[in-house]
């Protein structure tokens, strides 16, 4: 169950639990791009406690948190975030776009550049 926004309608999920961090920016990164371009008002972030690993700490979590507030994370849209859910998840506000075509085309320009 999604957390809610004003609207009553759940926030999108991506569930990144158990993943490592590769894995898990990749699929943020199109997660959030996707929420974006759907006009989304935000993305809820699964990451779990942290509890699954020798140190019991959160370390995906950590990485998470630590790439939303970089520039990268900014300019895919995201506004902020907090944790809910116990701490094992993230609620990421994003930027609405107010033209999704332009935002779709620096989206496929920089898959290509990545594939290139």
């Amino acid at each position: 169950m999604g957390h809610e926004r004003n609207d009553h309608k759940p926030l999108p999920q991506i569930d990144l639990h158990r993943l490592v961090w590769a894995d898990a920016s990749r699929r943020l990164k199109h997660a959030l791009h996707a929420a974006r371009v759907r006009g989304e008002a935000g993305l809820v972030v699964i990451t779990g406690l942290g509890m699954g690993n020798a140190s019991q700490a959160p370390i995906l979590r950590t990485h998470v948190e630590r790439w939303l507030g970089t520039a990268e994370a900014r300019s895919l849209g995201v506004r902020g975030f907090r944790r809910v859910h116990r701490d094992g998840a993230l609620e990421v506000e994003l930027v609405v776009p107010r033209d999704r075509e332009r935002v779709e085309r620096e989206w496929e320009e920089e898959e290509r550049d990545l594939e290139g």
